[in-house]
């Protein structure tokens, strides 16, 4: 079984770079509302909501940073350049991305020469399906801590529900009782799959990534978390760019030209609105910048805008090796 197991691994690891299924898991569900229920045609005034999350651990995580997935070896440094300063301060990395270290030589540049502290930074990263035993877990994390360069990390997720979650937490949670990570969550789960880890967790996830956009809501789901003082983190929120093409929709150019702005505001927008926090991923400098503008965070979308983007939702799922994670 370890071989079929390992096998399955090898599987997974090639689906991860080249995507191609269609998964449609999820019934229709709610979209969120307006934030203090704006009226259809209301200007868009300055949003309430602040540009940071507050975890359950007292951190705060930043609502927007910069995605590296994708984003490849000898393009990623400039990227994360950029963004920090363009005022990013909020990476997500990953073991599997396979570009931690130049993420992490980016950030000391950065840090260097702009004066601008470490601890001002907040840097996940995760840790990958074939680290589960204590001891894989622990040499992962020192792995991933040593090429980002830093003393600690602020959150560290599971990447997907595969294989002994429960030893892999176990070992996670001793992480935080020794300050190597300030906090603990998971990426890729299903609500069942939470459920499952609640039942034993010492420490409780403090986040959950999870593919989110108009056209996947998962509205329960984020409710649920929100409530339960678990912060969301929206992975692929602008769709996959030219895979999803929600920055072409039609009801999306529609909002956007409603309020003036770029139709990756309307997109970052519907998830901030409701709480979720965004990693858009580029390495396009103007893209970057634009994905942190002012209109990103200042841009309240009324009722109307909310409806619209309702009637986008039909579950589809654009980052689709998802399902492949459960098979091991």
């Amino acid at each position: 079984r370890d071989a079929m197991v390992r096998a399955i691994h090898g599987l997974f690891f090639v689906a991860f770079r080249s995507l191609t299924n269609d998964d449609r898991p999820d019934p229709k569900e709610a979209m969120c509302a307006a934030p203090g229920d704006v009226e259809p045609g209301a200007p868009a005034a300055a949003a309430e909501a602040p540009p940071s999350h507050r975890l359950s651990t007292g951190a705060l995580m930043p609502a927007v940073g910069l995605g590296t997935w994708e984003a490849p070896r000898g393009v990623v440094g400039a990227a994360v350049e950029t963004a920090l300063a363009a005022g990013y301060r909020h990476l997500d990395c990953a073991h599997v991305y396979g570009n931690e270290r130049e993420v992490g030589a980016a950030l000391d540049r950065f840090c260097a020469t702009s004066g601008v502290p470490r601890s001002e930074i907040f840097v996940t990263s995760k840790l990958w399906n074939s680290f589960r035993t204590e001891t894989a877990v622990r040499a992962a994390f020192e792995d991933s801590r040593r090429k980002l360069g830093l003393e600690y990390l602020d959150l560290y997720l599971i990447h997907f529900c595969v294989g002994d979650v429960r030893t892999a937490w176990r070992a996670m949670e001793t992480l935080v009782d020794e300050g190597r990570c300030r906090a603990i969550g998971v990426s890729n789960f299903e609500p069942h799959d939470l459920d499952e880890l609640l039942a034993y967790a010492r420490i409780k996830p403090a986040v959950v990534q999870i593919e989110l956009h108009p056209r996947l809501p998962q509205a329960a789901y984020v409710e649920r978390l929100l409530k339960d003082d678990i912060a969301v983190v929206a992975y692929s929120p602008l769709g996959r760019g030219a895979v999803g093409r929600l920055l072409d929709d039609d009801v999306v150019h529609g909002i956007a030209r409603k309020h003036g702005v770029e139709p990756s505001v309307v997109l970052l927008r519907w998830n901030l609105q409701r709480g979720v926090a965004v990693i858009p991923k580029s390495v396009s400098p103007a893209r970057i910048r634009q994905n942190h503008a002012r209109e990103v965070f200042e841009t309240v979308l009324d009722r109307d805008d909310c409806e619209a983007l309702a009637a986008l939702d039909d579950g589809r799922r654009f980052v689709p090796f998802y399902n492949l994670a459960h098979l091991a």
